[in-house]
């Protein structure tokens, strides 16, 4: 756990743990709206899936991981707010919180990563049957380049992640156990914040190259437009997350400020996993 230095401690105002100022129910609400929404699209997916097209591919597959995940994360980040002090600021939130509190957050960081890594991976393969309509051979080299950087990626920040202090438990033991080393989670979370929002990006962008080769009609054409948009929603979700993590931290209230970065996260995973679904759900939206 980071320790704020003793002169950022003595500017707090006095603990209050009877009625301290707390977050709204911002949270709650833009994150149930978006898992909803992810949860219709994802449920459609699957249905358009199994019975409309009757087979399953591996980006499917991708696709319910990475649901589950981020069902996992929804679930402890609303426990965390309700009942582990996370709407507070840092000063208010009592001691005997800290130790679960951090085992929160090491599974939440656990789980988000997954999460967004395997959408990503969905929609690389995804990619790959888009070849089939097009004949761009070198385009299938750059799948392969960024397929291996998100795999790469996912078990760098995943190992760092898991080992980020030795022995493990010293993460969430508070006081820090003696012997125990720790590396800088400031740093760690920011350079994987950046190079999962560079990732967003680059698998934003890939397809661009097929897409400009096929003869679209004005309604394909209108929602390719649709779906470019809401992956530029998903980069600008990722960006201000990244900007209210560093301001977490930057500023040692992290439960405080921490509040708006996970409204960022869940709508940066939530409409990632609707940008993944909606070219599937195309079966079930012809039906209707």
């Amino acid at each position: 756990m980071r320790i704020p230095p003793a002169d950022v401690i003595a500017k707090w105002p006095p603990s209050n743990y009877v009625d301290p100022v707390r977050r709204g129910p911002e949270l709650f609400i833009a994150s149930s709206i978006f898992l909803g929404l992810a949860t219709l699209a994802v449920a459609g997916r699957i249905y358009a899936r199994l019975v409309v097209q009757r087979w399953f591919g591996l980006d499917d597959v991708f696709i319910l991981i990475a649901f589950v995940t981020t069902l996992g994360v929804s679930g402890v980040v609303f426990f965390a707010t309700a009942h582990l002090d996370w709407d507070r600021h840092v000063w208010d939130v009592e001691l005997d919180m800290i130790p679960p509190s951090l085992k929160a957050f090491f599974a939440v960081k656990i789980m988000w990563a997954i999460s967004s890594s395997f959408i990503r991976l969905s929609l690389l393969a995804f990619y790959y049957r888009l070849l089939d309509h097009c004949q761009i051979h070198r385009f299938r080299w750059l799948l392969h380049a960024a397929t291996t950087w998100h795999i790469a990626l996912l078990l760098v920040y995943l190992f760092t992640t898991v080992l980020a202090c030795l022995p493990i438990h010293a993460y969430w033991t508070f006081p820090a156990p003696a012997g125990s080393v720790c590396v800088s989670e400031a740093s760690l979370m920011m350079i994987w914040g950046a190079l999962n929002t560079f990732s967003e990006l680059v698998v934003a962008l890939l397809p661009l190259p097929v897409v400009l080769r096929l003869h679209l009609t004005p309604r394909q054409r209108f929602t390719v437009i649709a779906l470019l948009s809401l992956g530029i929603l998903v980069i600008g979700a990722s960006c201000a997350r990244l900007f209210f993590l560093w301001r977490a931290f930057a500023s040692y209230d992290l439960t405080w400020w921490s509040n708006a970065h996970w409204i960022c996260s869940e709508v940066e995973i939530d409409a990632a996993l609707i940008c993944a679904c909606a070219p599937a759900l195309r079966p079930v939206l012809a039906s209707i």
